[in-house]
């Protein structure tokens, strides 16, 4: 009976086992499942639950009675079966906990493994799975790398002797890390089109100075890295990526002994210039990788290795915008470049003014306008419109001026092109530039920027075009001119005339006993006739031949005599200019002659002065008696090449605004007339003749 009960039931007591172990694994992987090809009451066993119906409570209580009345061997085969599907289980469910580990740590060391120096940290991938284990192993990592970085630094001075103190190495695109180099070594690769990844650069400080090298890198995608140190990585490695700009410097009594200096190779700008002392050598906003760098220890002040001028080139985009008449919002134009139109008579309403690619020098742009009405506006900055949209008023002049760290390294220019004045000059960092009372409008603008010190991109003359007050314009003439037109000449704008009285005289003549070289000049009482009839005040001078005091007083009365009969209310002018006078040696017999001259003028009831170019009052004169004593009419032609038409108003803004001083020619007191050409056009004129400013009222 025993076998046959025991037959009867082994069945279902493999059945059982082969259930618990399937229920087992299937919990191990934490995904339930109905187990396939069981007899139906293990099926509804296997779906349980406490709680459920009193139908499956009742089957599960049968099977267990049945169960229970198996024999002892049975039993002890059952639990044997159910023993080892256990261990299979616990081994399987154990083995898949160390395959999650193991990838966990291979994970975690691939990613180490992409990473050095400070860079470790930022490259690994953090996920919640990351144990505290892992964490160590990073910092074992970088542990590692600092041990590895200080064997380096002495395998680098054994193989190069105290004797140097500076040694360096860069890691290169395909070819890795290049052997270390003493300073004042190319590192890195010319004409081969590599880029630097990586560098490091090691110290030897000499015998009882200390202190240390740091130096940094602007990397492509990265931007700058912390700063590091003796013979550490600044850079990446196996990333692919390009250094762009690399600073240097040292500290303590290093920096107090020497200076750094380091240049590099950039892509298509080649070898730039000398940066010294945590200057920023490389580019910023061009994306050109590093090709190549040398470094060098200089003492304490001494001469840099090269030029020093530009070692940081940096693309910043100056942009603008302006709105225009008709036309509305124009493209946005760069570093420059014209905005607005030429030739089209359309006002400039409003502009944007925008700085962008500041990946270097930070800071920004602001500006106002002077707008037909409103007159000037507030500031504005970065972009926001100055001016009007939709309003029909013109814009008459602009201020343009650079903030934060960009107002310290660059300067901005500005011209503008003006109704009817054409052009200005450039204007900048904040001078207003366009004109103001005229009623003109601005047509175009141009704005540039300049790094300091580098060279201005035109004339900053004549940036600002206001009226004109308390001058008047005129002419000097003489028989050159002769059939001159006053008519026409007053209609052009002539407002005074000067004339030549007298001219050389071979034969000479006497006055009152003393003997002098001169004589009418041809066209005088013809031009004397045509200014009375059309109300020109009139002036003159005397080309003066004299050689002596009396004889220059001679030619005062003589010119005296031949303006009778006419209303003179201008200068007349001593005008010294023959070639044996010209010299320091004469100065004290011109100055006697220009006295005897003047007084004898002012003695006949006319207003004296004396003609001359500013070297020549200065060199021939002394010129501040002179000035103090009678009204100077300066010549100086600043224009000698061009041709001015007296009627262009732009052409006596230009000279107004820019006047006779500058250059070497300052502090020339008392200059009540400025002859400022030679080459000048006016209406009834034939020819050129000389063109003449009035600052004063006579």
């Amino acid at each position: 009976m025993k076998k046959k009960h025991t037959r009867k039931w082994l069945p279902v007591m493999l059945a059982a086992g082969l259930f618990l172990q399937q229920v087992m694994a299937v919990s191990a992987a934490g995904v339930k499942e109905e187990p396939e090809g069981l007899p139906q009451e293990s099926r509804l066993a296997a779906e349980t639950v406490p709680g459920g119906s009193t139908e499956e409570s009742s089957l599960a209580k049968e099977t267990e009675r049945e169960e229970s009345s198996i024999d002892p061997e049975t039993s002890l085969e059952e639990e044997t079966i159910v023993e080892e599907s256990t261990t299979e289980e616990e081994t399987t469910a154990k083995e898949e906990t160390v395959e999650e580990e193991t990838t966990k740590e291979e994970k975690t060391t691939a990613a180490v493994e992409t990473t050095t120096g400070k860079e470790t940290t930022a490259a690994v991938e953090t996920t919640p799975e990351e144990s505290d284990t892992e964490t160590e192993t990073t910092l074992e990592e970088e542990t590692t790398s600092e041990e590895e970085t200080a064997a380096e630094t002495e395998d680098v001075f054994a193989r190069y002797g105290d004797a140097s103190r500076l040694v360096y190495s860069t890691h290169v695109q395909t070819f890795g890390w290049q052997d270390p180099v003493p300073e004042g070594s190319l590192s890195g690769t010319v004409d081969k089109s590599k880029r630097l990844e990586g560098i490091k650069i090691w110290l030897n400080n000499p015998k009882g100075i200390d202190g240390s090298i740091q130096y940094r890198t602007h990397v492509q995608t990265f931007g700058w890295q912390d700063w590091v140190g003796n013979g550490e990585l600044s850079g990446t490695v196996n990333k692919s990526k390009r250094l762009e700009a690399i600073e240097i410097r040292l500290t303590g009594q290093m920096a107090e002994t020497y200076d750094i200096y380091y240049r590099v190779h950039s892509q298509t700008f080649g070898w730039l210039d000398w940066a010294k002392n945590g200057e920023v050598a490389g580019t910023s906003g061009y994306s050109k990788r590093l090709e190549a760098i040398e470094i060098v220890l200089v003492d304490k002040g001494g001469k840099a290795p090269g030029p020093t001028e530009d070692p940081f080139l940096e693309h910043i985009l100056l942009k603008y915008t302006t709105h225009v008449q008709t036309f509305g919002w124009q493209d946005w134009v760069v570093n420059g470049a014209m905005s607005g139109t030429s030739g089209k008579s359309k006002r400039l309403e409003g502009i944007k003014i925008v700085l962008d690619n500041l990946t270097h020098t930070q800071g920004g742009i602001r500006y106002r306008t002077h707008v037909q009405t409103f007159g000037w506006q507030d500031w504005v900055e970065n972009g926001a419109l100055s001016g009007t949209t939709g309003k029909s008023k013109r814009l008459e002049a602009i201020e343009i001026e650079l903030t934060g760290e960009m107002a310290t390294v660059y300067d901005v220019y500005y011209r503008t092109h003006v109704q009817t004045f054409g052009w200005t000059g450039w204007a900048k960092n904040g001078e207003a530039c366009g004109s103001t009372e005229y009623s003109k409008r601005l047509e175009g603008i141009e704005i540039r920027l300049v790094k300091k010190g580098k060279n201005v991109p035109g004339s900053t003359e004549n940036i600002l075009f206001t009226p004109m007050r308390s001058v008047k314009w005129g002419i000097d003439v003489s028989n050159y001119q002769r059939g001159t037109n006053w008519k026409r000449a007053k209609e052009d704008g002539v407002e005074f005339a000067m004339f030549r009285l007298t001219q050389k005289d071979e034969a000479g003549r006497e006055i009152d006993g003393t003997k002098i070289y001169i004589q009418k000049d041809k066209s005088l009482d013809d031009n004397l006739m045509g200014t009375a009839a059309n109300g020109i005040p009139i002036g003159g001078y005397v080309y003066n031949y004299a050689s002596t005091p009396e004889e220059a007083r001679a030619e005062a009365r003589y010119a005296v005599s031949l303006l009778k009969g006419y209303k003179v209310t201008y200068p007349i002018a001593f005008d010294l200019e023959r070639k044996e006078h010209m010299n320091t040696a004469s100065k004290l017999n011109n100055m006697a002659m220009a006295k005897a001259f003047c007084e004898e003028i002012r003695a006949a009831g006319y207003i004296p002065a004396v003609y001359g170019s500013p070297n020549k009052l200065r060199t021939c004169f002394d010129y501040t008696e002179l000035a103090s004593l009678y009204d100077i009419w300066l010549a100086r032609y600043r224009w000698s090449d061009t041709v001015m038409d007296f009627s262009d108003l732009a052409t006596k803004q230009q000279v107004y605004a820019t006047g006779y001083e500058g250059g070497n020619y300052t502090n020339l007191s008392r200059v009540t007339m400025w002859q400022f050409t030679e080459r000048g056009q006016v209406a009834g004129v034939p020819g050129y003749c000389d063109l003449d400013i009035l600052y004063k009222e006579y």
